[in-house]
């Protein structure tokens, strides 16, 4: 135990855990205020409008980001450390451009397709000014993540965490005056969604230095070269977005409004968890399981982390009985979504519990069995929801989800201990260094 206390210890004293734990604990604040003060004042209804509104600019930038945050920050902060400025600053030049160019293709074909989109994939024509609203959203996350990129690269992770922190701040103050105002409703609060993240990047476009723009681009391999070192965690990332909004889609069309909000309110508070936990323990985890180069190191590793993790998160279920309480107190309209947020909350305890696996899949270079995972949950996903949303609604919904995480835990932890512990001795471990944007961050 003691030897388990020191560990956990060393963990939390990693310089780079607390900057990033108190950046993702003030972005998880921020968000719930933001989150709070729009459910006070929404329907169920009218949240389930805004939600499939936001499915469409969540699975445009699932589709615009194409890997570059990770493969970008890996390369950049590759050359960094190398003392090759000129390149790092190609790195970042390239990225930079394609998000842009990126974001303006799928905007205007956003346009386009915003029609059509609504009326035969969403039943829904009214649907359709709001998708174009939420595909102007499209520019300011793919820039935001781009200073998030710039910065992870340089491993300066308190500039990292502000511009984190801040666009979530962001959002808060934009609802906080909408509220006041008594302009609060579904338009306005996807237009400040929308908008909210571009404020962090113009702030940076004025204040911090750009010299990157100037670098020349001479080596035109290079954006391809990222593109393929990213894309297994790309694809991971893709398909585990799809499988996370599936369920908004189909409770849109097999149920209505009302239950996607209240999926979506439990939904929203649960993801806290991961923002404020799953994030910081990747990052501390990641580069730890990285340094072990021997298999007594890396099985101590294992047992360790996994140990401390469920001991860590076994008290939480006990906190499912004050839901009722909580939801009552926020939003007392969307009170049917207590069992709801008690299925996906406990859902999410059991996916932490993979993380110490997931860090080693990357450390031993097999990002490619995480892939074929998330694949595989995609279609587990797809089946429970049209077998249980028809017939339960938004329970129905979260039932997929913990059959999922179920499934994706019991997969992950049998390949882990047959592939990886039982065999630790034939593993190719060697020392890497893992960087910040490496690691497939919360779900």
């Amino acid at each position: 135990m003691k030897d388990l206390i020191k560990h956990f210890r060393r963990l939390l004293t990693k310089r780079e855990f607390p900057i990033t734990f108190i950046g993702n604990a003030l972005n998880a604040a921020f968000y719930s205020f933001a989150f709070i003060i729009v459910t006070r004042n929404f329907t169920p209804a009218q949240y389930g409008t805004l939600s499939v509104a936001l499915l469409v600019q969540e699975i445009a930038i699932a589709i615009a980001e194409l890997g570059l945050d990770i493969g970008g920050t890996r390369f950049a902060s590759k050359y960094l450390r190398q003392g090759e400025q000129e390149k790092c600053d190609a790195v970042h030049k390239t990225i930079f451009l394609t998000k842009l160019a990126a974001g303006l293709l799928l905007f205007f074909g956003g346009q386009l397709l915003a029609g059509p989109l609504a009326e035969y994939a969403f039943q829904d024509a009214e649907l359709a000014p709001l998708f174009r609203v939420a595909l102007l959203g499209i520019f300011g996350r793919l820039l935001s993540q781009f200073l998030i990129v710039y910065y992870s690269s340089k491993l300066q992770f308190t500039q990292t965490s502000i511009v984190m922190i801040g666009l979530p701040l962001t959002t808060l103050l934009s609802v906080s005056l909408l509220a006041l105002s008594g302009n609060l409703n579904v338009l306005t609060v996807l237009l400040t969604y929308s908008f909210s993240p571009l404020v962090p990047f113009l702030i940076w476009l004025v204040l911090a230095e750009k010299g990157f723009l100037r670098a020349r681009l001479e080596d035109h391999s290079l954006l391809l070269r990222i593109l393929s070192f990213s894309k297994w965690v790309y694809t991971t990332n893709f398909s585990n977005s799809l499988g996370f909004r599936l369920n908004t889609f189909l409770l849109s069309n097999m149920t209505t409004q009302a239950a996607v909000g209240i999926y979506n309110y439990a939904d929203k508070m649960a993801s806290m968890l991961n923002i404020l936990l799953t994030d910081p323990i990747m990052l501390v985890l990641t580069p730890k399981a990285s340094a072990k180069i021997n298999s007594t190191e890396m099985g101590k590793f294992i047992r360790r982390t996994h140990i401390i993790l469920l001991t860590a998160i076994a008290p939480m279920i006990g906190g499912t009985v004050l839901t009722r309480f909580v939801i009552n107190l926020l939003a007392p309209q969307f009170i049917d979504a207590v069992w709801v947020f008690n299925i996906l909350f406990i859902s999410i305890l059991l996916e932490i519990l993979t993380l110490p696996t997931s860090t080693i899949l990357y450390s031993i270079h097999r990002p490619h069995v995480e892939t074929y995972i998330e694949i595989a949950m995609l279609i587990i996903t797809a089946a429970a929801s049209l077998v249980l949303i028809p017939r339960y609604g938004a329970i129905g919904a979260a039932t997929s989800m913990l059959i999922r995480r179920a499934s994706y835990a019991v997969m992950l932890l049998w390949y882990g201990y047959f592939h990886i512990f039982k065999k630790i001795d034939q593993l190719p471990l060697q020392a890497t260094e893992v960087q910040f944007a490496d690691l497939p961050m919360s779900r």
